[in-house]
């Protein structure tokens, strides 16, 4: 169930957690 929801968060969840580490480094 997990590996078959990866494709559709794949790209999304990608560019969510590197906006987080980015607003984490900003602050």
């Amino acid at each position: 169930m997990l590996l078959f929801g990866l494709p559709c968060l794949g790209h999304v969840g990608f560019t969510k957690m590197l906006n987080l580490l980015n607003w984490l480094l900003e602050n």
